[in-house]
């Protein structure tokens, strides 16, 4: 899925894009509506955030237009909003907004709210939440270390792919050294490099196909979550750049 974040704040709608990425959304940031206006219409988005609370993004005026042009689906709107009065809400959601956000900025509060709104937009419409997965740059030289039990050897592989809920990777070692890696088997501690962060994820193996394994994240911390979502976030910003989709999202 894919949506736009129109927001005069241009880092704040970058932290909404990686609030995001957990979803299987990919965020696009524009902080104009007339530059709201020619991204929306290129197509292929489910649904907007808006900064209702800004006079010059003219959040009604633009959810109207966008309303009125041809889409391949129902499209969702959620507003970002500092009041919570029930007129306020009333208000809002006349215009056609399927739900509210509010300020201030607090990462978990909107974390979490932005994941009962959109599990309640899928749990009434088509749409299933995907994992964005992302191939590491090679320069990155992504790296993943773990072992199968406590006193058994520390293997190494290469990060192949990652996404939020897994990854996969080659082992490093001959194979003759890293002992059980049949499926179901629990990774001892873990620990992969993103962007010279270590985050350790307790993980079981889905997949083992010699010296290839997919492996399953059975939970991230929501510090993990962020280092991990703000890397998908930049891949995959670098390389909708060549389509032209990335409009405001570098850095």
């Amino acid at each position: 899925m894919k949506w736009l974040i129109i927001e005069k704040d241009k880092a704040l709608g970058q932290a909404l894009c990686h609030l995001l990425i957990p979803l299987g959304i990919f965020g696009i940031v524009t902080e104009t509506p007339e530059k709201a206006k020619e991204i929306w219409q290129r197509g292929g988005f489910s649904g907007a955030i808006i900064d209702w609370d800004s006079h010059e993004l003219q959040a009604e005026q633009l959810i109207g237009e966008f309303k009125s042009l041809p889409s391949e689906g129902k499209s969702v709107f959620i507003a970002h909003t500092a009041s919570n009065t029930a007129n306020h809400i009333v208000k809002i959601h006349n215009q056609g907004f399927s739900g509210i956000i509010e300020k201030p900025f607090d990462l978990q509060k909107i974390s979490l709210a932005l994941q009962s709104l959109v599990e309640k937009i899928n749990a009434n419409g088509s749409e299933k939440r995907n994992h964005l997965r992302i191939f590491p740059d090679p320069d990155d030289m992504m790296r993943v270390f773990f072992k199968t039990s406590a006193k058994g050897p520390l293997l190494a592989g290469k990060v192949i792919n990652i996404s939020m809920g897994g990854m996969a990777m080659e082992i490093l070692q001959p194979l003759k050294k890293a002992g059980s890696l049949s499926k179901n088997t629990l990774l001892f501690k873990l620990e992969v490099i993103v962007d010279s962060h270590s985050l350790v994820i307790p993980s079981i193996i889905t997949l083992n196909k010699g010296k290839f394994l997919a492996v399953k994240f059975k939970q991230l911390n929501f510090q993990n979550k962020g280092h991990l979502a703000r890397y998908i976030y930049k891949r995959i910003s670098k390389t909708a750049g060549s389509l032209d989709l990335a409009a405001g999202t570098a850095g």
